[in-house]
């Protein structure tokens, strides 16, 4: 039954209603708002170890550059997967081509490539 068919079957006024009638009418509301949608973005990370999500951007380790990864969008966040690990969260962007960056995930950069950033050594 779908919300609009769910409405047309019962006419009478809500307060002629039990409260276990409308409770009923609106539990299907909380089980869907919370399932995320995923998507596969082919090709992991760009060059700069981050992937796009419909007009935004989000970092991801940068072991991830050229590795395709698989995206779950949910209400408030966006979650990163490699495999079935969980490798990077971020919150939500609202506003169009904007980019959420953590450190953290760039801090393996100078490790594998030492002469990516002026004044790094190799271990």
């Amino acid at each position: 039954m779908t919300v609009s068919q769910s409405f047309e079957v019962h006419r009478e006024p809500v307060g002629k209603r039990s409260t276990a009638a409308i409770r009923q009418l609106l539990s299907h509301f909380g089980r869907s708002r919370s399932r995320p949608v995923g998507c596969s973005v082919p090709g992991g990370g760009d060059r700069y170890a981050r992937v796009s999500v419909r007009t935004n951007r989000y970092s991801v380790p940068v072991g991830l550059i050229g590795r395709t990864v698989r995206v779950m969008l949910h209400a408030s966040e966006v979650v990163v997967y490699d495999g079935g690990k969980e490798v990077a969260r971020h919150e939500l962007l609202i506003a169009k081509g904007q980019a959420r960056l953590e450190v953290d995930h760039y801090l393996e950069a100078p490790v594998r490539k030492p002469g990516a950033v002026p004044g790094a050594t190799a271990p």
